[in-house]
This record gives structure tokens, C-alpha cells and sequence, in this order.
């Protein structure tokens, strides 16, 4: 029963990763050509998943927008990822004033909500995506951070951590070599919880006018301008909304899958979004 989520969720996330990386292969048309004169068109032979308010093609956007969308989930998440594992991992081994400093800050951090802090700290930068990427890198690494300085605390009264401490390893030696190791598995988990909330937080933000600017497409930024035409148009929000709720399904999929053959008895880790 696992294993078929897993695969479902790997094989959606590679799949939209696929036709992104193939965008300029794939798309019919250049996500930036206007044909004004078919403006709003629906769906067609032509144009299979119609036009916007500016006549561009709707289905060439949807898989630029997924280089965008998906690409700077996936940047976060290996960004924040491993900063969060390897601060959370450090400070929790140690303890003493590193670990009291570090779960101060992330209880200020996690006082508010991370797409408002992003959504400050974009407005203050300039909406641009390496902006928005920075703002989410800076939000997301405590949910990775509190993981790993968890497991951090458990892994240093382990035996074989113990043995090799008394051995005289040196502290980047047993992080490295023995605290990191038994975090990878619930790191994985956590890695595909938190794509699926960088996905949501990036979209959110474009819908917002916080993302990558115009023409550029994302699809929170084509779910802002099909919102306009949200009655007349639908379908300029409808795709956008599913390649988002697929990306979201298949990333849940994926950590659902990993985190019940890694551990059946898992707990739920939140994420910083």
C-alpha cells in the first residue's frame, strides 16, 4: 500500500519536472506570444487549454511556469533543507547556549506565520524570484531545524554515539558521521512535506504580485490574472489550480509513502508555511 503512493507521488513530481525542464520543447508557443484578436479563446484544437486576457497560449505558460513554480520549491527545499538539518543537528548534539539561542529564535520565527514574514520580507527586497526564493530559504529552515535538533538530542545517548565520542572523534566527525546518517530518513520526509508548502507559498505569493514580475510565468501568477476573468474565462484559473493541486498531491504522496515504510509510527512535522 506504500509503496504504490511513493511511486505515485515520485512519478507526478518527475513528471512535472520533466516538462518543465522541456518547456521550450514541449510548449507550442512562446509562453510570451500575444494573439490578441483570440483573447479568452477556450480550449481548442489550436490552443488545447485555450488563451489568457492577452491571447497567449495558455498550456505554453502552464509548462514555463513550471520551471518557475516547481524549480524554486525544489531550490528552497534543498536550501533551507540542509541548512535547517545541519544547524538543528549541530545545536541540538552540542546543547549549552548554541541550542538555547537556536530554539529562541525559532520560537520567535514560528510566532508568526511564515508566508506573512515572506510576504514582509518580499515587500521590502522587491518582488523578483531570487527575492522570493531568499525569503523562503530564510522562513523554511526551521521546521528542518526543530527535526533535527529532536532527533540530534535522542542520537547523542546512543550507545554506538557514545562509544565513538569516548574514542575521541571529533564533534564534526560524529555529526557528520553518525548524528546526520540517522536523521536522513525523517529528513527525507520532511523534504517532500516541505516542497509541497514552498509550491503553495510560492503561488501565493505571485497571486499576491510578489513573485517573479511580468511577462514571466508562474502559475500563481496566472491564477492572479485569470482571476480577473474568473466567470467569463474559467478556464484560466482551473489549470493553473490543478498543475498546483497535482504538484501539492504528489509531494504529499511522496512523504506519506516514505515516512510509513521509514517509520510506521512517524509523527507529523509540521512545516514553516
Amino acid at each position: 500500500m506504500n509503496a504504490p503512493a511513493t511511486r505515485a507521488g515520485a512519478l507526478i513530481l518527475v513528471l512535472f519536472a520533466v516538462l518543465g525542464a522541456a518547456a521550450p520543447l514541449l510548449a507550442p508557443y512562446s509562453p510570451d506570444q500575444q494573439d490578441l484578436p483570440r483573447r479568452l479563446d477556450p480550449p481548442s484544437l489550436r490552443h488545447p487549454l485555450g488563451c489568457d486576457d492577452l491571447g497567449r497560449d495558455v498550456l505554453s505558460r502552464l509548462l514555463h511556469g513550471a520551471r518557475v513554480s516547481l524549480g524554486a520549491g525544489l531550490v528552497v527545499t534543498l536550501i533551507a533543507g540542509t541548512a535547517g538539518i545541519l544547524i538543528g543537528a549541530l545545536a541540538g548534539y552540542s546543547g549549552g547556549r548554541a541550542d538555547t539561542l537556536l530554539v529562541g529564535l525559532m520560537d520567535l520565527l514560528l510566532g508568526f506565520p511564515g508566508v506573512l514574514l515572506a510576504i514582509a520580507i518580499v515587500a521590502v527586497v522587491g518582488p523578483r524570484l531570487r527575492n522570493l526564493v531568499v525569503a523562503l530559504c530564510l522562513i523554511g529552515w526551521v521546521g528542518y531545524a526543530r527535526l533535527a535538533r529532536s532527533l540530534a538530542i535522542r542520537l547523542r545517548e546512543a550507545d554506538f554515539v557514545q562509544a565513538a565520542d569516548a574514542a575521541g572523534a571529533s564533534l564534526p566527525r560524529l555529526i557528520a558521521r553518525h548524528v546526520l546518517p540517522g536523521l536522513l530518513g525523517p529528513a527525507l520526509v520532511q523534504a517532500a512535506l516541505g516542497l509541497g508548502g514552498v509550491i503553495v507559498a510560492e503561488a501565493g505569493l505571485s497571486f499576491l504580485g510578489l513573485g517573479v514580475p511580468p511577462p514571466t510565468a508562474s502559475w500563481g501568477s496566472m491564477l492572479r490574472s485569470g482571476s480577473q476573468n474568473l466567470l467569463d474565462a474559467p478556464h484560466l484559473t482551473v489549470f493553473p489550480a490543478l498543475a498546483i493541486f497535482g504538484a501539492i498531491l504528489g509531494a504529499n504522496l511522496l512523504a506519506d509513502g516514505l515516512g510509513r515504510r521509514l517509520d510506521p509510527r512517524r509523527e507529523a512535522v509540521g512545516t514553516a508555511f
